[in-house]
């Protein structure tokens, strides 16, 4: 990939900007025709996850209840806040939470789940989405749940409700967001004008 060619990338700086900034240079263009861009990124801190999140005026980053995906969360916000220190990009995000995901309902999780909120706080999503064979099976068709017949309306239900039930808590946080922005927007209007 040619953004992991540091000498490549080094000759470009001078027309196309800073490696990790592009894909931010890039959204200033286009901006304001969406009211959203959402990127999906993996679970590594590369060069294309520095460029989202340097482009990104919120985030959600999905943990499994589970010790082992606990330890690679903290280790990745460790590293990201060691690349980032020098930036002022995480005071700037507007919103960041962490998703509870494949949440097997047991015991265990459950245990885990309340030392996240109790680390964590706010930073916690109020909800979470459930461990469930549908899901797993949408993913392993590279689909969503939405777009599958259901194998097991029990099953499928369940998923749909918690999926539908973050959704819309996202959908909210958004919605505080674009309400901030608008404010914002409205009393800069406001100082030119005077």
């Amino acid at each position: 990939m040619k953004l992991n060619d540091y000498k490549e990338q080094m000759n470009q700086v001078k027309r196309l900007g800073f490696p990790d900034e592009r894909l931010s240079t890039a959204f200033e263009q286009v901006k304001d025709d969406y009211d959203a861009i959402i990127l999906d990124c993996g679970p590594n801190l590369n060069i294309l996850t520095l460029n989202a999140i340097n482009a990104a005026n919120a985030m959600i980053i999905p943990v499994p209840p589970a010790l082992l995906d606990l330890a690679s969360f903290c280790t990745f916000c460790a590293t990201m806040n060691k690349q980032l220190e020098d930036s002022d990009k995480l005071k700037s995000l507007e919103f960041f939470r962490v998703l509870i995901t494949k949440h097997p309902k047991n015991g265990t999780a459950d245990k885990i789940s309340n030392m996240m909120i109790r680390e964590f706080g706010s930073y916690i999503m109020q909800k979470y989405i459930v461990h469930s064979a549908e899901i797993e099976l949408a993913a392993s068709k590279f689909s969503s749940i939405f777009e599958l017949p259901p194998s097991s309306k029990k099953t499928y239900k369940r998923a749909i409700e918690s999926m539908n039930s973050v959704f819309d808590e996202i959908l909210d946080a958004m919605k505080t967001i674009w309400d901030k922005q608008a404010v914002t927007k409205v009393e800069k209007l406001e100082v030119e004008n005077v």
